[in-house]
Order: structure tokens, then C-alpha cells, then sequence
């Protein structure tokens, strides 16, 4: 089953940005062998917010995967940000 990802960010966008808000800009970038990496910025108001999405585009499965979940690997992004 294949996704809209632009149409996808669309909704994403007014659950980060608020009511109005919206995805712009979409791009899938090149590279990636396991997962898509799209480039997208989320405009509200006066603010525009410059994005990254990595998707897997089959299930993380940790027992045959040399790589993180994105929920860790999310995680330890937040994390050296708040350092």
C-alpha cells in the first residue's frame, strides 16, 4: 500500500502548526537504501518551521535490523539538542 506523503504532512501540519497551518515545499530527497527522507516546511501565522521526515517503508523489525527504531533514534536527537 502506497502513501501520499505530501497529502500526509498536509494533516501533520495543523496538528503541529495549529488550525491553518500547512505543509509546504515537499521533496523526497535522493539516497536512503532502507528509508524515504523528505525536506518539507510547516507554515503558520508569521512563522515557517524548515522540516525533515525519514519513513520506513516496511516494518522495523529488531530482530533482524542492524539500525534503531525511529522512536530511539528520535530520541537521541532530542536529546543532543537539549545539551
Amino acid at each position: 500500500m502506497s502513501l501520499d506523503v505530501p497529502a500526509a504532512l498536509s494533516r501533520l501540519a495543523v496538528r503541529l502548526g495549529g488550525e491553518g497551518a500547512r505543509a509546504i515545499d515537499a521533496q523526497r530527497l535522493t539516497g536512503g537504501a532502507s528509508m524515504e527522507t523528505w525536506a518539507f516546511a510547516i507554515e503558520g501565522g508569521q512563522a515557517r518551521e524548515d522540516l525533515i521526515l525519514r519513513r520506513r517503508t516496511a516494518a522495523f523489525d529488531p530482530e533482524t535490523s542492524r539500525s534503531t527504531s525511529l522512536a530511539a533514534e528520535a530520541a537521541l536527537i532530542r536529546a543532543v539538542g537539549a545539551r
